[in-house]
């Protein structure tokens, strides 16, 4: 069989904890970046991360993303430009270096995701593994392979409901 078909969709304020770590609160529950990530790390995937307010207001920093509005000053650089948005799309291997995580394309070009964007910001992440055809052998040989193939279609139908219900909230 191919290799497994992984996906990664995490959304809310990403911030750094009191370990340098980047990390996202989802509604009270804080998730590590780095082990949403960790499973593509190698793998050529898509990637998105834009900033993702509840309600999009043209007033407010970023659309209402960003939270150092009321202190006047905003790392991303909002209090001089309020109306940026971050919107990010990355194709290629993504790997984890000491500089952070980033995506090499086919081209040779190594582009770092810019999450210091992202923090103090209401954002979305999405990130796939990318589909290779010729990679990919779809022919089930055994009883496990069929169960292999179940679980990775459930896998995809489950994100991609995931992602339309958030996509009817915008």
């Amino acid at each position: 069989m191919g290799a497994e078909f992984c996906t990664v969709l995490v959304e809310g304020i990403f911030y750094r904890d009191g370990a340098d770590r980047l990390m996202v609160d989802q509604s009270g529950t804080s998730v590590a970046v780095a082990d949403e990530l960790r499973p593509l790390d190698g793998q050529e995937i898509l990637l998105a991360l834009h900033y993702f307010p509840l309600t999009f207001d043209p007033t407010l920093w970023g659309g209402g993303s960003c939270q150092y509005q009321s202190a006047g000053r905003c790392p991303a650089g909002h209090h001089q430009e309020p109306g940026k948005m971050l919107s990010v799309t990355l194709r290629g291997v993504l790997r984890y270096e000491d500089e952070g995580w980033g995506v090499t394309a086919a081209d040779g070009t190594r582009t770092f995701v810019p999450f210091e964007h992202a923090i103090g910001h209401r954002s979305r992440l999405v990130a796939i593994s990318a589909f290779n055809p010729l990679l990919a052998d779809a022919t089930p040989r055994s009883p496990a392979d069929i169960e292999r193939l179940r679980a990775e279609a459930t896998r995809l139908r489950d994100f991609l409901t995931q992602f339309q219900q958030h996509a009817r909230k915008v």
